[in-house]
């Protein structure tokens, strides 16, 4: 799973536990003023709704701290969210050849960016012929 997406998944559980964390003190609070005995539950229910938000915090934590990972170092400087989110281009699936001439994709061999440039500068791809 992307960065970005934990991120937002985790913004998403806080931003829609918190009004009901907070409609549910509201009506704690009308119940015991009008005396109407029991309000255990919204006790409970307000536990629920903590957790909710207790959890959406872990995942946006996790997910800013692994945008921050992901920009500070590798191969290519990267940085921000659009890095997070577009990632380096290539899914995690993707298989290179030993030499990182080809990508597997799909059951497809196909000519990375590194092979496109070594042919326009001149190089002959072998054809190789099963015995």
């Amino acid at each position: 799973m992307k960065p970005s997406n934990i991120l937002s998944a985790g913004l998403l559980f806080y931003l829609l536990f918190m009004p009901l964390f907070a409609f549910l003190g509201d009506l704690k609070i009308e119940c015991e003023l009008s005396g109407g005995g029991d309000c255990i539950e919204y006790g409970y229910m307000q536990g629920i709704a903590t957790a909710g938000m207790v959890f959406g915090i872990l995942l946006s934590v996790g997910g800013a701290y692994k945008i921050r990972t992901l920009g500070k170092g590798g191969k290519k400087k990267s940085s921000g969210l659009w890095f997070a989110y577009e990632g380096d281009g290539e899914e995690p699936s993707v298989k290179y050849s030993e030499d990182g001439y080809w990508k597997l994709i799909d059951g497809d061999w196909v000519p990375t960016e590194k092979q496109m440039s070594a042919i326009n500068s001149g190089a002959v791809v072998a054809e190789i012929k099963p015995d």
